[in-house]
């Protein structure tokens, strides 16, 4: 009896060593690092704000003329490691480098004020751009994956000869396709922000000594192919890590403790109608949910998300390439009611947003200065999200918003006009503009622990109240008071929102 203890004890400790070694084994094909090179095609455009030139006292504000995109082949370079979180979800992170410059693009900015004397020609390139970034993966099938990416990036920006470097952040999203024993194939797409530098220069026109000074700002994307490679030997087994179950009745559909994190394209349009003021851009956001379930009948969820772009403006004559960006957080709270095969979660809480156009200093093509405006609204957003099964593996989530505008302020930084010919004295304005409203409305669908949808934000602002300034010169007249008011402006954006859950 003894020596049959003991061999069916040694078969147990048999049995368990050959599962951890499995396990081990496992999590190694999924765990580890790995390297990949990629090619493809980049595009990089620049930017100008704040660009003026002093001359024998006076500042003449400059304009946007041509401004061209560079379109250069590319390669990159990555190193990194991935960590399977649990089956079906990795977090990955690492560095690339492209070693191919870019090609030169041209840039025009031009003086109304001053003419073509003053006009300013050159060339801006970028080389060495380098990206430090975290990626989420998601199975999606068998050995397939899709991830995000979310990064730190710099790069050596020429700027006429002179070389600066400039940081910023990326974004990206792409796939990949395991192939056999660690290799694999991808393909994606990123887009990179590289913030805005300073520049000045000096000289002499008509024996009149002048010097110029602005901010350049550059962004860029790239659609990248490639093959890579991932350490542990073997291709990762493509699982589907809690993958949701929804029953003919609705069941599995209830809110549960998670993280989502998504990237948005969008078209966006602020206006001020009574001025015919528009503007206009294309941007490029990204965005975070984590909910936690306090109990079955309660949840809470924050909200986190940023967008940013260069836009294009009309009323005062025209300008283009403007720094636009916003960034908007949220605390909510709801509840879930089942109703029939489908559930309901209304919901509500505390927001706030902070937008902010910088065309400060820069001038329109009729001459008009343009200053730095930022708007900021604290709101309570009301809501609810419908949710509904399609079948057991997809379901598809709507969700309607109402936004009550508790407190809005619009801040202009109008002193940024002083110097220019005209204008001295001439203090910044801030306006209270505390009635108003927001609109939110999504779709997305969701399958398995991804989602895609699309999405509408829109907010209607009222007129604000009016601040009276007393500038020393204002266009020209000495000593006379500003009446500043904020019109009622109206805000659209709709775009297309790919999300990870996790």
């Amino acid at each position: 009896m003894k020596k049959a203890r003991y061999i069916l004890a040694f078969a147990g400790f048999v049995a368990a060593s050959w599962v951890s070694v499995a396990i081990a084994e496992e999590s190694s094909m999924l765990s580890g690092f790995y390297g990949q090179i990629g090619v493809g095609m980049s595009s990089a455009t620049p930017s100008f704000n704040n660009d003026n030139t002093q001359a024998a006292g006076t500042r003449y504000a400059y304009t946007p003329g041509n401004i061209n995109t560079a379109n250069s082949f590319t390669g990159t370079a990555t190193a990194g490691y991935n960590h399977l979180i649990r089956d079906g979800f990795i977090l990955g992170g690492g560095i690339e480098y492209s070693p191919i410059a870019g090609n030169s693009t041209n840039y025009t900015l031009l003086s109304p004020s001053l003419g073509s004397a003053y006009t300013r020609s050159g060339t801006v390139k970028l080389q060495n751009n380098y990206n430090i970034f975290i990626s989420p993966s998601v199975s999606v099938g068998e050995d397939s994956w899709l991830y995000t990416k979310l990064g730190f990036t710099g790069a050596q920006v020429q700027l006429d000869g002179a070389t600066k470097n400039m940081t910023g952040y990326s974004l990206g999203l792409g796939y990949r396709q395991f192939i056999d024993d660690g290799w694999y194939g991808f393909g994606e797409a990123n887009y990179f922000n590289y913030g805005s530098q300073s520049f000045t220069s000096s000289g002499v026109s008509g024996a009149t000594p002048y010097t110029f000074s602005g901010n350049n700002a550059l962004s860029s994307y790239n659609l990248l192919v490639g093959v890579g490679y991932q350490f542990g030997g073997k291709s990762p087994s493509g699982k589907s890590w809690s993958t949701p179950v929804y029953g003919e009745d609705g069941g599995g559909l209830e809110t549960k403790t998670g993280n989502q994190f998504g990237v948005t394209v969008s078209t966006y349009k602020y206006s001020e109608q009574s001025l015919g003021v528009n503007v206009q851009s294309t941007p490029i956001g990204a965005d975070y949910t984590g909910t936690y379930v306090i109990n079955p009948e309660v949840f809470a969820r924050f909200d986190a998300r940023y967008a940013n772009a260069t836009s294009n403006y009309s009323g005062s004559g025209t300008m283009s390439g403007q720094p636009n960006w916003y960034y908007d957080i949220r605390g909510l709270a709801g509840t879930d009611f089942k109703v029939s095969n489908y559930v309901i979660s209304p919901y509500s809480g505390l927001g706030y947003r902070y937008l902010l156009n910088n065309t400060s200093g820069s001038s329109s093509s009729t001459g008009a200065i343009a200053y730095q405006r930022t708007q900021s609204y604290l709101y309570i957003p009301i809501g609810a999200t419908h949710k509904f099964a399609i079948d057991t593996k997809s379901k598809l989530e709507t969700t309607a918003e109402f936004d009550y505008l508790i407190v809005g302020q619009n801040h202009s930084n109008v002193s940024a006009i002083n110097g220019y010919t005209g204008y001295s004295g001439v203090p910044n304005v801030s306006l209270s503009q505390n009635t108003g409203f927001g609109l939110r409305l999504s779709s997305m669908y969701q399958q398995g622990n991804w989602s895609v949808g699309p999405y509408i934000t829109y907010w209607n602002i009222a007129q604000s109240g009016t601040a009276k300034t007393y500038p020393t010169t204002y266009a020209g007249r000495s000593n006379v008071s500003v009446t500043w008011q904020e019109p009622q402006n109206i805000t659209t954006e709709i775009g297309l929102k790919v999300a990870i859950n996790f």
